[in-house]
Parts: C-alpha cells; structure tokens; sequence
C-alpha cells in the first residue's frame, strides 16, 4: 500500500472526502487492525441535488469492496448518514460514484 492518500489515526473519525464533487476516491484510514463496523456521514452544501456516495473497505489497501448500501446525496444542507457492521475491513474510504451535482459533499468516515 502506498502511503499516497492515506489517513493514520487513533481519533476517528476523519475526512476522507471535503468539499468534493466529482467521481473520486477520498483518503483512505488505516485501522491497523481489521474492525467490522463502519460508518459514513456525509454532509452536503448548499445548492446540492443529486450525488452518491459509497463507503468502501479494503483489506490489503488496494483491492477495494463496497460496504453497505450507497448514500443517495439529494438535498442541500443535509445530512447523509449509513453504517454497515459484520464487515471486516482494514482500510476504509468514501468514493463519490455519481457527481455531486450544484453544491459539494464533505464525507467522515470511522470504525469501531
């Protein structure tokens, strides 16, 4: 796993994607160990009305794998929020899967 893009903490949860809008990868989280609960928020501004976003997991930080269902990011100055548990994964990121249309979407990811 490259160090490129990639988050370390002991306080989750941290910001794997701020202010973004198009189909991207944000910073992936090293857990440093496999935990199967995670979470996603995603936060959108003003002036948004259409975007995904998908929380993922990775084992090895290079082969990548959907965790729980999409977030459908259709209102601005909300809150999106979706969790999965019983997923073992090391590493963990969001990815914009559809673009962020009319605003930006700010994404926190953790584990527990």
């Amino acid at each position: 796993m490259s160090g490129a893009n990639l988050i370390t903490s002991s306080e989750l949860p941290i910001a794997s994607l701020t202010n973004a809008t198009a189909i991207s990868n944000g910073a992936s989280l090293d857990n440093k160990s496999c935990r199967a609960n995670h979470t996603a928020q995603a936060l959108s501004s003003a002036g948004v009305t259409a975007g995904t976003v998908q929380l993922q997991g990775s084992l090895d930080g290079v082969s990548w794998f959907n965790i729980g269902a999409a977030l459908n990011i259709n209102a601005a100055g909300a809150v999106f929020q979706g969790s999965s548990g019983a997923t073992p994964a090391r590493f963990i990121r969001a990815q914009i899967t559809a673009t962020i249309t009319g605003g930006t979407v700010t994404v926190f990811i953790g584990s527990a």
